[in-house]
């Protein structure tokens, strides 16, 4: 069955989505595209009407295999929202926009339930259905304070969304010359890419909303358009806005996709000034 097929037949029918495991196959890929790649040649090969339970377990954090579809919403109804937060990169983009360069490191940090307020409100018939954060893990071993920081904030986060945060972490990979040059994340962008396009294809949420300036994510984009083709899209991005400079926000070309502009009264509005490298 083609994608348009797929798709039509979806407006109709409640169906099951039957997707291969993330561990033959995407998993393997170890950059957003290739995933992104990957999931649009499975379109072609997705299957209607089955029955059979899923098999295994999603990952800790991750999308279902298994998702029902749902018939579309009409306009009456609320959209559910769930918002997907690439969370160093938001992090260092509000800095660039909107700290000082010797701000303190709490500064640029941002409340993930509070975004996720603001922009579900921005969706006609918005209502916040989660907020998924992606983040690296520092090593306990190696940086005992940062790793505990990161435990504080991320246990914070997920209390105060009273079951709408969910934090998907990757242990950090640290150079040889750690730490004259920084630990990298390793897998968020992959992990981020999979659960986007799953979950929006999928019909998990209504309208995903993704808040990143890292281009490897563009094909992630350009999966759910092709899988759930429709106007307008269910797909939205997000960027820090300053006045008189190029927003770096995500596009897909040839496509409308929706753009959010966060100004910096907005920034301020959902930062998190807590020092998370305090016990107390």
């Amino acid at each position: 069955m083609s994608v348009p097929d797929l798709a039509h037949a979806s407006c109709r029918f409640l169906v099951l989505i039957h997707l291969p495991r993330p561990a033959r196959g995407l998993e393997a890929h170890r950059h957003p595209r290739g995933v992104a790649l990957c999931l649009r040649r499975r379109a072609g090969e997705v299957q209607c009407g089955q029955s059979s339970p899923p098999f295994g377990s999603p990952r800790t954090g991750g999308a279902s295999s298994w998702v029902r579809r749902a018939a579309p919403l009409s306009g009456s109804e609320s959209q559910r929202v769930v918002v997907f937060l690439d969370f160093q990169n938001v992090y260092h983009r509000a800095r660039d926009a909107f700290c000082a360069r010797d701000a303190a490191s709490r500064e640029g940090q941002v409340d993930p339930l509070a975004l996720g307020h603001l922009l579900a409100g921005r969706v006609p018939g918005g209502r916040l259905a989660g907020v998924r954060v992606y983040r690296g893990r520092p090593s306990q071993r190696r940086d005992a304070r940062s790793y505990a920081a990161h435990q504080r904030q991320t246990d914070r986060q997920v209390s105060r969304g009273h079951g709408l945060v969910t934090v998907i972490s990757r242990d950090l990979r640290y150079p040889p010359d750690w730490p004259r040059r920084a630990a990298q994340e390793k897998g968020i962008d992959v992990a981020l890419a999979v659960d986007f396009v799953v979950m929006v294809a999928n019909r998990a949420c209504d309208v995903g909303i993704l808040f990143s300036s890292d281009t490897d994510l563009v094909p992630a984009l350009e999966a759910v358009l092709a899988l759930r083709p429709q106007d307008p899209p269910a797909c939205e991005v997000v960027a820090w806005a300053v006045p008189g400079v190029r927003p770096r926000s995500l596009s897909v070309r040839a496509a409308r996709v929706r753009r959010h502009l966060l100004t910096e009264v907005e920034y301020r509005s959902v930062a998190d000034l807590t020092d998370y490298t305090r016990s107390s």
